[in-house]
Order: C-alpha cells, then sequence, then structure tokens
C-alpha cells in the first residue's frame, strides 16, 4: 500500500511540473495574444469556495467545484487551473477555473469544466479563448494530439469552432463534444513558434 501511495505522490508531482510548464507558457502567449498578463494556478480552497457562490443572472452551474475537484484529484493526469489576471495596481483577481483530465494514453486532453467569474472580471468575453489556450498548452505538455471541449455550451459552438474545435461528436442528437487536431499546433510549438 505505501508503494502504491509513492507511486502516486511521484506521478501526481510529475503531472504538476507539466500544468505548471504548460500554465506558464500559456501566460506567455496570451500576454502577446490577448495583451493582459493571467497566471494559471492549482485550484486551492479559496477559489473553490467563491466559484460555489458564482451566479449569473440568478443561474447557478448544475456542479459543485468543491465535488467535481474532489473528484478530479484523484486523477494525477488532469487539466486544472485557477486563472487569475494581474490588475495595473498588480494585485491578481480570480477570474475562473478550469477542470479536465488527459486520457489515458496521453491522446486527448480535455475540458470537462469551465466557469468565468461574474462581472466585474477583466476577462469578461476573453475568458473561453483563454482557458482553450491553456488546455492547448497542456496537450502539448502531456503530449496530447487531440483537445476536446466536454459538453459545450451551445451559445458557444461557434465560437470554439473558430477556435479550430471543428470536429463535433454527438450522442443522441446533442454535442457530446468539439475537437482538435493538434499536430501542427504541437509541431508549430516544438519549433519555437506561435501556433
Amino acid at each position: 500500500m505505501a508503494a502504491q501511495r509513492q507511486d502516486w505522490d511521484t506521478a501526481e508531482s510529475r503531472c504538476a511540473e507539466r500544468r505548471e510548464l504548460a500554465g506558464a507558457a500559456a501566460s506567455a502567449a496570451v500576454a502577446v495574444e490577448e495583451g493582459v498578463t493571467v497566471r494559471f494556478r492549482p485550484i486551492g480552497r479559496t477559489d473553490v469556495d467563491a466559484a460555489d457562490r458564482w451566479t449569473f443572472g440568478g443561474y447557478a452551474p448544475g456542479w459543485l467545484w468543491s465535488r467535481e475537484l474532489t473528484r478530479a484529484r484523484r486523477r494525477p493526469r488532469r487539466v486544472e487551473a485557477a486563472v487569475y489576471a494581474e490588475l495595473p495596481d498588480h494585485t491578481h483577481v480570480l477570474c475562473g477555473l478550469i477542470l479536465g483530465r488527459i486520457s489515458n494514453r496521453h491522446v486527448v486532453a480535455s475540458i470537462h469544466l469551465l466557469s468565468r467569474a461574474p462581472a466585474p472580471n477583466p476577462l469578461q468575453g476573453r475568458f473561453a479563448k483563454i482557458a482553450v489556450r491553456y488546455l492547448e498548452f497542456c496537450a502539448a505538455a502531456f503530449d496530447c494530439t487531440t483537445a476536446s471541449l466536454q459538453r459545450p455550451i451551445p451559445e458557444l459552438v461557434d465560437f470554439y469552432k473558430s477556435l479550430g474545435y471543428s470536429r463535433v461528436v454527438e450522442k443522441k442528437g446533442k454535442i457530446e463534444r468539439l475537437e482538435r487536431d493538434l499536430g501542427a499546433v504541437l509541431s508549430a510549438m516544438r519549433k519555437g513558434d506561435q501556433p
């Protein structure tokens, strides 16, 4: 049992390092592409407590971040970030949370849950695009060839398609996920180019 725990701790540490590298690379790309300074951090208790209280026009998401984070952290290979924007006075404000997974064979990196903080939010109108960029850098860090957005909000499907998520997988007449082949993107990243 102790050996299993040690193996899990080693895997968790290795995967956390990959997420940290992906976050740093995504931060640099977002600074150039969007002109904002963001930080991708592991989701903490205060982030979860804040997110569990977020509502949008009286509507609350159909999940609790506290429960979903506990469930997701059973797997070392995951996509996880609390996204903070740096304000002009150099303070940081929580703008949203991202949670997903890396497939067992490192083929697909996916976002399963995504939520932005309600207004005022310095990343309002840009948060989904920034989250997708983080996903793509996580995919690169874990050597995945496909990025996937699970059960996207119908109103955002066309937006995600404009970002290259054009492969639609349907289940029972509903969009189950949108996928993007990252072969060309990963090739550009390895050469040091911005995709």
